[in-house]
């Protein structure tokens, strides 16, 4: 490349890394500390689908590097103990115990029991956190309804 010319872009999903990235069970299985989490409701996507992604190893343009897939409990452990982990708060969340933070999600199937898509398509019906039912917003009835303040 002359100077100030930058490399041509590869096309989306020909980047050669897409089939090794994340390599979430290489980094488990040499011990470090992985977590996963999502930017959801900020983001397109909720957790669930990053577990869909994480266990199929299924990307918008097929499936990339099957051999990086991780099961259903090591993508749960993730998203929940390791998440609060990295974050220094494992001792008042991540695991449903007496006297931590009660902060779970009721689905519309048992993720534990379901593969493919529809893992990928499952719908909340409910949110605790800190042990109280939470609205859904943005669904239905409660779309007119100012979002609860953030604390």
């Amino acid at each position: 490349m002359g100077a100030g010319r930058a490399a041509p872009r590869a096309p989306y999903g020909r980047l050669p890394r897409l089939s090794h990235d994340p390599r979430v069970r290489w980094r488990k299985d040499l011990g470090a500390q992985v977590s996963a989490g999502s930017d959801f409701p900020v983001g397109r996507f909720g957790a669930m689908r990053s577990v869909w992604g994480m266990t199929t190893r299924q990307t918008v343009i097929g499936v990339k590097g099957p051999e990086h897939a991780i099961t259903y409990p090591e993508a749960l452990t993730l998203h929940t103990t390791e998440a609060a982990r990295l974050t220094g708060e494992d001792r008042v969340r991540g695991t449903l115990t007496p006297g931590r933070w009660a902060g779970l999600t009721v689905w519309d199937r048992d993720p534990a029991t379901t593969t493919g898509a529809e893992l990928r398509d499952l719908k909340p019906v409910h949110t605790f956190v800190g042990g109280v039912v939470v609205p859904l917003w943005g669904r239905g009835e409660l779309r007119d309804q100012p979002s609860p303040a953030r604390t």
